[in-house]
C-alpha cells in the first residue's frame, strides 16, 4: 500500500468505526486500481489477473469475520501500526 492510501485509511479511522472505514477504503482501492487497469488494459497479463482475483472474495469474507471478532480499539491499533511501518 502506498503512503497516500495508508494516510487515507488513517484519516478515515479518525471519523468512522473500523468496520465501516476498512471496507470503504477497500472499495476506494478497488475502483482506483480497476480504473487504472482498464486504462492500461493492453498491458494487463490476464493469467496473473485471474490468479490474483481468485482470492478476492474468499479472503474478503475471512477478513470480514476477523474484523467482526476483534474489538474496534484493536483494529484501530493494528491500522496505526501498519501506518507507522508504512512510513519507515
Amino acid at each position: 500500500m502506498d503512503k497516500s492510501h495508508s494516510t487515507l485509511l488513517a484519516v478515515m479511522l479518525l471519523f468512522l468505526e473500523p468496520l465501516a472505514a476498512i471496507p470503504l477504503h477497500g472499495v476506494i482501492q478497488l475502483v482506483s486500481n480497476s480504473s487504472r487497469a482498464a486504462i492500461q488494459r493492453r498491458h494487463v497479463d490476464l493469467p496473473i489477473l485471474l490468479r490474483y482475483s481468485a482470492l478476492l472474495v474468499p479472503m474478503g469474507w475471512v477478513g470480514l469475520h476477523l474484523a467482526n471478532a476483534l474489538p474496534a480499539a484493536a483494529t484501530r491499533g493494528a491500522a496505526a501500526i501498519a501506518e507507522y511501518l508504512d512510513r519507515k
